[in-house]
């Protein structure tokens, strides 16, 4: 029998037509898979957005840490410290009598500048033409013995710009007797837009207040409280004062972990005496599978634990106007306090004698002093650990007892130009 010869099986080829709905079908698919994509991404973000966010791993600021955004802060040879910020308000009872800060009138000071050293400084200051013409008109200067006084009206006043009021009042801080010049109401710039925060006083106030301010070096500064006294109610003026006075400090703790070598720790704050007394309860942090933590004003000596926080209170302390920051270093270690560092020449003398330049890294009660350009000492605070001080800004009843950040504390004292920082380490003990 033959065979026929074989034939391949050869599929039928596709019409163009065919081929078409094939294309189309393929890309109206992958349309589809795309929109549910998009919509499934869409949902998911949605989701993501309505659900409440997760706890950040670290809330404090940590100080000695490569970063706040680990869980952990780094151990150091004080320990694991954590800090937060906060703000200082001084109480009512320092503000009996509020009006007493509002006096209008006061008056320009320019010492014993010579006439041409006072000309020259008005004529450089960038003023506006109508209050220089009246600043520069002699007929509108007094000679009260040889100093030259001007009593500016609150129209000039209100007529200078930030900058003609930094150069001016820069000049008049200098020199003695003018209020609120010498020792301006200031905050950090970094701080500023928080300074009238939840103070109680109105949104005008506070514009009115702020079209006044001007900068010195770090600081936003206000010292014109008298052009304030009628054009604001007088029951805001207890809150305005607050508010102007307030001041950015730290509260710290030492955080322990679980199975923390306490050996180093505890040699760090031995200097401050309390450590057998801590000892117990820091142990006690270790062994536990959170650890914990401890406010670091329960490491410090009693004068500092006893102070901290707290203003100086003419009922009970008859120095209270008196005490600063050179009386408040040196004291740090001694209990009840000395006196005799009131005087300027006996502790500008003991620091001399007991105490010598430190180089190298601060440690706990390392007293850390500030001089100006003229190598004066302008203030004395004490290093605590990491960036933290233990301070005294001003000797006044309004000036608290503080841990501040070094660089908050440095920006206080930092208003014409940075004060240059030594490092005095006592020859020994001070409380031996």
């Amino acid at each position: 029998m033959s065979q026929r010869p074989h034939t391949p099986i050869v599929p039928p080829r596709a019409t163009s037509a065919e081929a078409a709905a094939k294309q189309l079908y393929f890309w109206r698919t992958t349309a589809v898979a795309a929109l549910i994509l998009v919509v499934i991404l869409a949902v998911l973000n949605w989701v993501v957005r309505r659900s409440p966010p997760a706890p950040a791993a670290v809330t404090e600021n940590v100080v000695g840490a490569a970063s706040t955004s680990i869980a952990t802060p780094r151990l150091m040879p004080w320990g694991r410290l954590l800090t937060e910020s906060i703000i200082m308000e001084r109480p009512d009872g320092l503000f009996s009598d509020p009006d007493v800060y509002f006096e209008t009138g006061l008056p320009w000071r320019f010492g014993k500048s010579p006439k041409e050293t006072v000309t020259k400084l008005l004529q450089e200051a960038g003023l506006p033409s109508a209050p220089r013409a009246w600043l520069l008109d002699g007929a509108n200067w007094q000679l009260q013995g040889d100093e030259i006084v001007v009593v500016p009206p609150s129209e000039l006043l209100f007529n200078l710009t930030a900058d003609s009021r930094a150069c001016i009042y820069s000049f008049l801080a200098q020199i003695p007797g003018n209020r609120f010049k010498n020792d301006p109401f200031k905050i950090a710039t970094n701080l500023a837009p928080m300074w009238f925060e939840d103070a109680g006083v109105s949104v005008e106030t506070e514009r009115l207040i702020r079209s006044l301010t001007y900068r010195r070096g770090p600081m936003v500064c206000f010292s014109d409280l008298g052009l304030l006294a009628d054009r604001i109610p007088t029951t805001e003026r207890r809150a305005v004062l607050k508010a102007l006075s307030r001041l950015p400090a730290q509260r710290a703790f030492l955080r322990i972990e679980h199975g923390d070598d306490l050996g180093a720790v505890a040699n760090y704050w031995a200097a401050a005496g309390r450590m057998p007394d801590m000892l117990p309860l820091l142990d006690s942090l270790r062994h536990s599978p959170d650890g914990g933590r401890v406010d670091l004003a329960y490491l410090l000596p009693r004068f500092c634990r006893e102070r901290l926080y707290t203003f100086p209170d003419h009922a009970t302390q008859l120095d209270a106007g008196a005490v600063d920051c050179f009386w408040t270093a040196l004291n740090f270690f001694r209990y009840p306090p000395e006196q005799r560092f009131i005087d300027v020449a006996s502790r500008m003398g003991y620091l001399r004698d007991q105490y010598e330049v430190h180089v190298g890294e601060p440690a706990l009660g390392d007293i850390m002093a500030f001089y100006n350009t003229k190598d004066e000492p302008v203030h004395a605070c004490v290093y605590i650990a990491g960036d933290l001080v233990f301070t005294k800004n001003g000797a006044t009843v309004f000036s608290p007892w503080l841990l501040m950040s070094y660089r908050d504390m440095l920006a206080y004292y930092s208003v014409d130009a940075e004060p240059k920082m030594r490092v005095l380490r006592a020859r020994k003990s001070p409380q031996s």
